[in-house]
């Protein structure tokens, strides 16, 4: 029988596993890369060989399972049939940045139910060895320093006063507009804003209370599944760009935009980006 306990058990192990092999390649200067889509998406053998060991190790551990992958090729099947979970990784979130020599670069995992929601997952960043985690209805947490804390969103009354994130999806190349719009209309009405380059560690800094949201036009599944349940279990919520939950549909279809951070927050960035980017 499938435990969600055990199963984020094995995945902070595999996690830990794949953090070693991108370290190795990161300290040998080992950043050779190839174009994907645009010049704007890259792949290293970093990416190529910690998503070989994550599919490997999780065929081996849950071999009834399913599976996506960055690397992988998958797509997310809007009818999971006889898969109860679904593990979606991310072996190199932050590629861009491992390939300029820049240690802001994590694994992710994350694991997803029969109906597309999170139930647990992990996010282990290997240059600063912090693991984030969650399990549904059990909380969310970080490992680092020898020492287990309790992670909570922070909640602030004025958005004036929010440190918040985005990203930027590699479109935008072909799409200039890409995130202009939501970034012209949410930079004067707080503190400052950060580009981390990891969707999946800004996440776990929303959850980790270093960051006060964040939104992105455009992340894939596995950027955001282990991110999600760390910041639903750590209090905050999120959403679509118009405060509507991620369904199945939007996820099968990979047109996820995506606003996170305490449910105060991501009401207030909400109606600035519906300003100028009104729903169909």
């Amino acid at each position: 029988m499938f435990s969600i306990e055990e199963a984020v058990k094995v995945i902070k192990q595999i996690a830990r596993e794949s953090g070693e092999i991108i370290m190795k390649h990161f300290y040998a200067q080992d950043f050779t890369e190839q174009t994907k889509a645009t010049c704007a998406d890259i792949v290293t053998q970093a990416d190529l060989e910690s998503d070989a060991h994550i599919r490997e190790q999780i065929k081996k551990h849950f071999p009834q399972a399913g599976m996506i992958t960055e690397e992988g090729k998958d797509i997310l099947p809007q009818n999971p049939g006889k898969e109860e979970v679904w593990f979606c990784a991310d072996p190199l979130d932050g590629t861009t940045n491992f390939s300029c020599g820049l240690p802001i670069f994590a694994v992710s995992i994350g694991i997803l139910d029969s109906e597309h929601q999170p139930i647990g997952g992990c996010v282990y960043d290997p240059s600063r060895d912090e693991m984030f985690w969650a399990i549904k209805g059990k909380g969310a947490f970080l490992d680092a320093k020898g020492k287990t804390i309790q992670l909570h969103c922070r909640h602030k009354a004025d958005l004036i006063n929010c440190l918040v994130a985005t990203g930027f999806h590699p479109d935008h190349v072909s799409n200039p507009d890409n995130n202009i719009k939501e970034l012209s209309a949410v930079l004067p009405k707080v503190r400052c804003i950060r580009r981390c380059g990891s969707a999946a560690l800004d996440l776990c800094y929303v959850g980790a209370s270093r960051l006060d949201a964040y939104w992105e036009n455009g992340p894939h599944i596995w950027d955001i599944c282990a991110g999600w349940i760390i910041i639903s279990e750590a209090g905050g919520v999120v959403t679509d760009y118009y405060g509507e939950p991620l369904t199945k549909q939007k996820l099968h279809e990979n047109k996820i935009q995506l606003i996170a951070g305490s449910q105060e927050n991501v009401t207030a960035i909400s109606k600035l980006i519906e300003s100028v980017r009104p729903r169909h």
